[in-house]
């Protein structure tokens, strides 16, 4: 109907390539991050995906501390699954080091376990 080119890919995030892949113009990067032992390297391989636009949803922690922390915290609230929460000013800089200077730093409304979240919008320009 749509003639859409779109599929779905189960795949680990650390298998992403974009020789084999693709890039695209916009990279939705939700709900990983702190899930990840490396959260550094899982975005930089979403970021490496990415042409202009990549929207991070993540849970974060330690906000009153200005400075880039990123918090250890193995099986939160039970969930074996949890390893890392950043706080803004760490998940802002992971983006800035990772070419992308322009960012927004949006509140989302729902926590899990209490611990609140953000969304940021990054862009590769700096006039999106």
């Amino acid at each position: 109907m749509f003639n859409s080119r779109c599929r779905s890919l189960e795949i680990d995030v650390f298998e992403l390539d974009p020789a084999k892949h693709g890039t695209f113009d916009v990279v939705l990067f939700l709900g990983v991050l702190y899930h990840l032992k490396d959260p550094f390297g899982g975005l930089q391989r979403a970021a490496a995906m990415c042409r202009d636009h990549l929207i991070v949803e993540t849970m974060i922690s330690q906000n009153e501390i200005p400075t880039a922390i990123m918090e250890f915290t193995p099986s939160l609230e039970g969930d074996t699954t949890n390893f890392w929460v950043p706080n803004t000013a760490c998940l802002v800089a992971m983006l800035n080091y990772l070419d992308f200077p322009k960012t927004e730093v949006m509140k989302h409304r729902n926590t899990i376990h209490g611990t609140p979240r953000r969304v940021v919008h990054a862009w590769r320009r700096d006039d999106p």
